[in-house]
């Protein structure tokens, strides 16, 4: 992780590697591997920049569960953040790509998407927050010849609470909805959870 702060602009870059596993019952779901890298810049108080790119494979424990999800996946990503009064009031907007392939055809797709979001602090440790994302997926033919395509829309409203540098919870409620021309994959309802995020220096 690096930052480099000049008198007007800045730039910051992460590079990052996770490994992790599932497990159930003490069996392995599956391990999977990710790497890459993020470019921040910074062009005044009121417009940030980013670009990403990652890779990752996943390795599915196919004894246990099912054959033909072992996959790869790569990520680029680009995004804008726009402070309008130049405070911590935001507006984002980011634009994705992903394309995953697996052994097996019906689990490999491409992806492409955008996500906006706002953020406005109601005090120094709570703020607010709405996000609205949407993405096309189009999977490649399975063995029958069907090609699945799913279109989703998700908005969510919350808030955001700091208790300490290192603690903070999120909590939110919104819509899901998957339009898909798979009939078991197509679903629209509400949603709601809390997360709990803890770091470490």
């Amino acid at each position: 992780y690096h930052d480099k702060f000049g008198a007007g602009n800045a730039y910051r870059y992460r590079i990052r590697a996770v490994i992790d596993t599932q497990r159930e019952h003490g069996e392995k779901i599956f391990d999977r591997i990710r790497i890459g890298g993020r470019l921040q810049y910074r062009h005044d108080k009121f417009h940030t920049s980013s670009a990403r790119l990652r890779w990752g494979y996943r390795n599915q424990n196919e004894a246990t569960t099912f054959s033909g999800y072992d996959q790869s996946e790569y990520l680029v990503e680009l995004g804008h953040t726009w402070r309008p009064w130049g405070d911590k009031r935001t507006l984002s907007a980011t634009v994705f790509g992903e394309a995953r392939r697996a052994e097996a055809d019906r689990f490999s797709y491409n992806e492409i998407g955008i996500r906006l979001g706002a953020r406005a602090p109601l005090n120094d440790k709570t703020d607010i927050f709405g996000r609205v994302s949407t993405y096309s997926r189009n999977y490649r033919a399975d063995t029958a010849g069907f090609s699945r395509e799913d279109t989703r829309l998700k908005a969510t409203f919350g808030v955001s609470h700091k208790y300490s540098k290192n603690m903070r919870t999120e909590a939110y409620v919104g819509w899901d909805h998957n339009k898909s021309n798979n009939s078991d994959r197509a679903y629209s309802g509400l949603i709601g959870g809390i997360n709990l995020r803890i770091t470490w220096d």
